[in-house]
């Protein structure tokens, strides 16, 4: 792979544009910035790919693979979206026209309807999250993306027990669910909770 540029950067680790040089074709790659075995952003990143990877929907991001740099970071290689965010639309246009907005979260409430089915809960459901692209027929195709701090549930009880300790907090406060925000366990309720809070925003700014 060759870097083609910087695409974000974010408090656990960066994504980069690359190309695969025999295949001619471009991905995202997802690194840590920082690496310690014992960190809970390494366990996170873990949680992340092993989500991305049980998942395989046209709604979700797509993870090819998951292994460590010859330097020792870990990365995972996904699916580059050529797009913008929900938050971006949002802050450009003030607000979405109801029918645009439907279009998007139908495709956004299959997407988080089939994690739940995987026993895979987001829990950070927000307009940055949501990626939308669009097709050369004037049609937007949406990636609900960052499984970062998903819920595992019934799958990893590693997960349950260590990755999140009780009380510990993680998420976006303005969209979070009510037992999210006290640091109690949460269910697939708790992202419909979000996906509201979402959606009300881009109807109205």
């Amino acid at each position: 792979f060759e870097v083609v540029s910087l695409l974000g950067r974010g408090g656990m680790g960066s994504v980069y544009r690359v190309e695969h040089l025999l295949m001619e074709r471009q991905f995202a790659l997802k690194c840590l910035n920082k690496f310690q075995s014992a960190d809970g952003n390494w366990r996170r990143f873990q949680n992340e790919a092993k989500a991305c990877h049980l998942l395989d929907h046209a709604n979700l991001l797509k993870v090819y693979e998951f292994g460590l740099l010859p330097g020792g970071q870990p990365f995972f290689l996904m699916e580059l979206v050529e797009g913008v965010t929900l938050a971006d639309e949002i802050k450009r246009l003030g607000q979405l026209p109801v029918e645009r907005a439907v279009k998007i979260f139908i495709q956004v409430a299959f997407a988080i309807s089939y994690a739940h089915e995987s026993h895979v809960i987001h829990r950070d459901i927000k307009p940055s999250n949501i990626m939308v692209s669009r097709k050369s027929d004037d049609t937007e195709t949406v990636k609900v993306v960052d499984f970062g701090i998903a819920k595992l549930t019934g799958v990893d009880e590693f997960n349950q027990q260590t990755l999140t300790k009780t009380g510990e907090i993680f998420g976006s406060p303005l969209y979070m669910s009510p037992e999210q925000c006290t640091g109690i366990a949460v269910d697939h309720r708790s992202d419909l909770y979000s996906l509201g809070c979402v959606f009300y925003e881009t109807l109205t700014g």
